[in-house]
């Protein structure tokens, strides 16, 4: 078995990541630092020094302990010293020393830099720059994704930074990377979850057992990977089927008993096992999966996983086939995130739900039950711990593969709850989104072992005409906000539906 993870969520690997965020706070000119308030009129902002450092202390401090309290879940977030700068020329001499992922800017005043004696419109050039909009793009160009977090109790800071400048950048296709919170410390949090996982993946080195699979279609596969790739950056090392199967017949040769005590161990631990279905020799082959994907995950220090199912060896006239159900539920319970089938589309949707969530995530096919309006998400390997790593795992019955009955596969039974449902087309540019409940865990013969059935909550008819992609993704808990951030910042359109009257097409 692969013990559970540690400090980071899938951190059994020797992949460190750490997500650095930089507060970037935009200082008000010298007008306004000054022991005494200005005569002059200035509406609801810091007007004295003591204003500005005692905000600075108290912003500093919620960011502190919001970090803090990710840390505690398991994200490798770390927080470095404010940056203060009134100009860009400020930003340009700290550059060689700016190394975060993540700027939170806060604006403290509405004049980040110059004078405001000088009246608002002076020609300082044919087409002089707004400086609120010089700012953010220079922030923007130096640094990969800002949150503007404006605050605006008890001081009103950072309104026009939030509105106005960022919106017409917005309008101009040039804030894509930015996100705005105000004075909603929850939000701020999701935010940076989303950012941690695109940042995670994109730091990551893929280990892809075979090659893309190609069942879906020609979008599937090597096209689905190519475009991967290409929009997210990751690494990735290949092992062939040959140098699978190869390393399978060594593990067959000399770690077979400890195959079993694996096998042995996981029928200890189901609810119940299904006796007829499974013999020693299914068991064995099973054992012998998990322990070879073992043995990769840590040789190559990899997290993040996708095999392809189903790859075949012929020996001495027998064919055995690559079914690793059993080994998928125990390496997701530990905390790696493992796509099965070869899906390269899908694999994207995958890994950054299992972040953003902090949770396993439940991969499956889809079936539209119209009768009851339900959706029906089965596959013949899922997660127990789906509620979180550290809490306890659903029941799973001990089944044979359903397709192949050729190696043991979990029939998880899923608990009822709230769940979120993704999908994502093959080029990432579409998202569906729903909010559903689970209802039951079915154990229908026709479908693959785990079963989920989800209460929707509009007509089932229009989940399968805005079907995206493959598989579908189901974590427990509701991340259809996270979703929502995750669309802006990779450029997707989203339908979501989360109640009856609602299915929203924006981007």
């Amino acid at each position: 078995m692969i013990a559970q993870s540690g400090s980071e969520p899938g951190s059994g690997s020797g992949h460190t990541f750490t997500l650095k965020a930089l507060p970037i706070i935009l200082k008000p000119a010298e007008h306004w630092l000054s022991d005494t308030p200005p005569d002059d009129h200035h509406w609801g902002f810091v007007r004295t020094r003591s204003d500005y450092e005692r905000e600075k202390a108290a912003i500093t401090e919620q960011l502190s302990r919001l970090i803090s309290d990710l840390r505690g879940e398991g994200y490798n977030v770390e927080l470095q010293p404010p940056l203060e700068v009134q100009k860009v020329g400020d930003l340009l001499r700290a550059r060689d020393g700016i190394d975060a992922q993540l700027g939170i800017v806060l604006a403290f005043d509405h004049y980040p830099y110059g004078d405001p004696s000088i009246p608002l419109g002076t020609v300082t050039g044919l087409f002089p720059p707004d400086p609120q909009h010089q700012m953010l793009l220079a922030l923007n160009s130096i640094i990969d994704h800002l949150v503007i977090y404006n605050k605006v109790d008890p001081l009103y800071s950072g309104a026009f930074i939030g509105v106005e400048a960022y919106s017409v950048l917005k309008d101009r296709g040039l804030a894509n990377d930015m996100i705005v919170v105000t004075e909603n410390p929850d939000r701020l949090r999701k935010a940076i979850k989303v950012i941690y996982a695109l940042e995670k993946l994109r730091s990551e080195r893929l280990l892809f057992v075979g090659e893309p699979g190609t069942f879906a279609g020609p979008d599937s596969g090597w096209a689905a990977f190519y475009r991967a790739r290409r929009k997210f950056g990751f690494d990735v090392k290949f092992i062939t089927p040959d140098e699978f199967w190869r390393d399978y017949e060594e593990k067959e040769r000399t770690s077979s008993a400890d195959a079993m005590r694996v096998a042995q161990e996981w029928l200890r631990n189901a609810a119940g096992v299904r006796q007829e279905e499974l013999n020693d020799e299914k068991l064995l082959r099973g054992g012998l999966f998990h322990l070879l994907l073992t043995d990769y995950v840590r040789k190559y220090g990899a997290d993040f996983l996708n095999v392809q199912c189903a790859v075949t060896r012929v020996a001495t006239g027998a064919m055995t086939l690559f079914i690793p159900c059993m080994s998928l539920q125990y390496l997701r319970d530990s905390g790696y995130t493992v796509v099965c089938q070869g899906d390269a589309a899908g694999m994207i949707p995958y890994f950054l739900l299992r972040w953003i969530a902090n949770k396993p995530v439940f991969l499956a096919d889809p079936v539209f039950h119209e009768g009851r309006n339900t959706l029906m998400l089965a596959h013949c390997t899922a997660p127990t711990r789906m509620l979180g790593f550290d809490r306890p795992p659903f029941r799973y019955i001990a089944r044979k593969h359903h397709e192949t009955g050729s190696a043991p596969a979990p029939a998880v039974k899923f608990e009822p709850g709230t769940v979120t449902v993704l999908t994502m087309s093959y080029d990432f540019t579409k998202i569906m989104v729903l909010r559903g409940e689970v209802v039951g865990s079915p154990d229908n013969p026709a479908m693959c072992r785990s079963q989920a059935e989800i209460k929707v909550p509009v007509d089932i008819s229009l989940i399968r005409e805005n079907t995206q992609g493959w598989h579908y993704f189901m974590v427990y808990g509701d991340y259809v906000e996270e979703i929502e951030l995750l669309a802006r910042l990779i450029g997707a359109q989203v339908v979501k539906f989360t109640r009856s009257d609602v299915g929203n097409l924006h981007g």
